[in-house]
């Protein structure tokens, strides 16, 4: 008989922050509507963006919505809001991006249903697909 997965406790608010502020990669959370609850540091850089701009902004709509308006991108994260898949999800998207220009991204997203938000960890992978082209 399989047990149940116990709950395990949070981190506490201090400690929290510093494992999100140790991660390198942009990362996104989102509600289950696909709004912006809150980026990290490094996401402004990497898509040329202000904070003003990003929390709060639905996800389709961020940098004017050219690159994260996308069909397969809006599906595959409402699935994993609905509770429709296991929870998580590796999403490629490759597109142009206002200001940025064209990239490929690997998209970590996570279900978190204790905060019912997703937590999206973003890889851009696009001098590694260029280079496996060559």
């Amino acid at each position: 008989m399989p047990s149940e997965s116990p709950d395990y406790p949070a981190p506490s608010a201090g400690l929290a922050e510093e494992l999100i502020g140790a991660i390198r990669e942009p990362m996104l959370a989102l509600d289950y509507h696909g709004n912006v609850k809150w980026a990290n540091r490094p996401f402004y850089p990497a898509f040329g963006l202000q904070p003003a701009g990003v929390e709060g902004c639905a996800l389709k709509d961020l940098g004017g919505g050219l690159g994260w308006n996308d069909a397969t991108l809006s599906s595959r994260l409402a699935a994993l809001s609905g509770g429709s898949s296991a929870g998580v999800d590796t999403i490629p998207l490759a597109r142009e991006f206002d200001p940025i220009g064209r990239r490929s991204f690997s998209i970590l997203a996570r279900r978190v249903d204790r905060l019912k938000q997703l937590i999206l960890v973003i890889d851009d992978v696009t001098e590694r697909r260029a280079a496996s082209t060559r």
